[in-house]
């Protein structure tokens, strides 16, 4: 029995051998470029998005403030002709400029901003077409529009900016965490200093009598600092949450956190939440839980 001759063997198929060999070497070099493209690809999309996404954010920012000076001039009775031109042209540069993008949102958060887009629309026409006069004689349901608008901006953009820090990446997220801590909670000083001037029984310690301590101090009330406390913390575990799972979860977690966020402004704009809202906090808190 004769033993196989290996040398002989790479002698006689050396030719196509090394044809083998330079074609596996061609197929995997272009392999590995592909999925190398592949991840640049999705990394500049999920860069360009993320920026898309903090320019929403701020747009969304600026409306809020737009809309409790709004509020006050309303409540105040200053509202004017002139005025109300000023105050009907809300901020949507951002959101037109660069609406074909909002798809990259995904459909969870899509939905989110053309929704509060809509409802910042539909004021604009009100005010565009209302006389001083007309806004007076409504101001009550007027005022209540404005809060229930306001609630879902502010909401929106909290949202948006958090999906833009994921966008980023998780160590982008864990480098920003205590700013963007800090953030959140100079959005919610904001907001509890319109509504402690927009609603009665509402208390809130300014940040100068307060400057270190814990946030949800600043509320007198026991009930509203458990609601302080009980949307901070969430918000917390909903970004860590987010950033350990994949981006289009990331979306769906934060869709969950916005009706919660959406719960607690409303409880203190003393603003009804309805049936479709409940129904779709109940259908995503799955999101939410560990």
């Amino acid at each position: 029995m004769e033993f196989f001759d290996f040398q002989s063997f790479l002698s006689d198929y050396k030719i196509a051998l090394g044809s083998l060999s330079i074609a596996s070497a061609t197929i995997i070099a272009v392999y590995l470029n592909y999925v190398a493209s592949l991840k640049n690809g999705r990394r500049l999309k999920h860069e360009n998005t993320a920026s898309f996404a903090a320019a929403i954010a701020s747009e969304l920012a600026d409306n809020a403030d737009n809309l409790t000076e709004l509020y006050f001039e309303i409540e105040n009775k200053n509202l004017d002709q002139r005025k109300i031109a000023v105050y009907q042209d809300f901020h949507v540069k951002v959101y037109e400029a660069l609406l074909e993008q909002i798809g990259n949102f995904g459909s969870a958060l899509s939905y989110m901003v053309v929704d509060v887009y809509g409802d910042l629309n539909k004021l604009s026409l009100y005010l565009e077409l209302a006389r001083g006069a007309d806004i007076q004689s409504e101001q009550d349901e007027l005022q209540y529009q404005i809060k229930r608008i306001l609630s879902k901006t502010i909401t929106t953009s909290v949202i948006i900016l958090l999906y833009s820090d994921r966008l980023n990446g998780r160590s982008y997220v864990r480098e920003i965490h205590q700013k963007r801590t800090l953030w959140v909670e100079r959005t919610l000083y904001k907001f509890c200093t319109y509504v402690s001037e927009a609603e009665e029984g509402f208390e809130f310690i300014d940040q100068a009598k307060n400057p270190k301590g814990e946030f949800a101090k600043r509320l007198v009330h026991k009930e509203d600092r458990t609601k302080i406390r009980y949307l901070i913390h969430t918000i917390e575990k909903a970004v860590k949450k987010s950033n350990n799972n994949k981006v289009f979860r990331a979306s769906l977690i934060l869709r969950a956190l916005s009706y919660e966020i959406h719960d607690v402004l409303k409880y203190f704009l003393k603003v009804e939440r309805n049936h479709y809202d409940l129904n779709l906090q109940e259908e995503y808190s799955s999101y939410l839980e560990d």
